[in-house]
């Protein structure tokens, strides 16, 4: 595959900031508006538990490389692997965030599989952003993920 557009990414403040305050005002509400000790504790578990994961994904996203080809591939790659595949329709593109979801191309050892990717502005450097939009208008060629899950 050569690849059209490569985008380093890098994890968002933006994003950890957000979902930083939402772990702990939903704590804070477990905290304060459950009465029994032990539900109270067992929701708590819960919501750091919750919160170490998000914040691990999102760390996770250091050194990753989102590759975009002028066929309209996307390849998600870091060090240790790599996930390829075509853009499902059910993108979702909003101004100020894109949600990326693909489908392991045909023959691949995990067909089938879906995989999803977050991007706000804060993940990519410089002009990046706008290079991705761009692409995503002018190079991504969807599959449509309905046809794929028709019998």
């Amino acid at each position: 595959m050569h690849a059209h557009l490569s985008l380093r990414l890098t994890p968002s403040p933006t994003l950890l900031l957000v979902g930083g305050v939402a772990h702990l005002a939903l704590l804070g509400v477990c905290q304060f508006g459950i009465e029994s000790t032990w539900l109270g504790a067992a929701f708590s578990f819960a919501i750091v538990v919750s919160l170490a994961s998000f914040v691990s994904e999102e760390q996770r996203k250091r050194g990753r490389i989102l590759m975009l080809d002028d066929a309209g591939l996307v390849v998600l790659g870091d060090p240790s692997s790599s996930l390829a595949g075509q853009p499902i329709k059910r993108l979702t593109d909003f101004r100020w965030v894109v949600w990326l979801s693909w489908q392991a191309p045909a023959g691949a050892s995990c067909l089938g599989r879906t995989t999803s990717l977050i991007v706000l502005p804060d993940h990519l450097a410089g002009g990046e952003w706008r290079a991705l939009k761009i692409w995503l208008r002018h190079h991504a060629t969807f599959i449509n993920r309905d046809e794929l899950d028709a019998p």
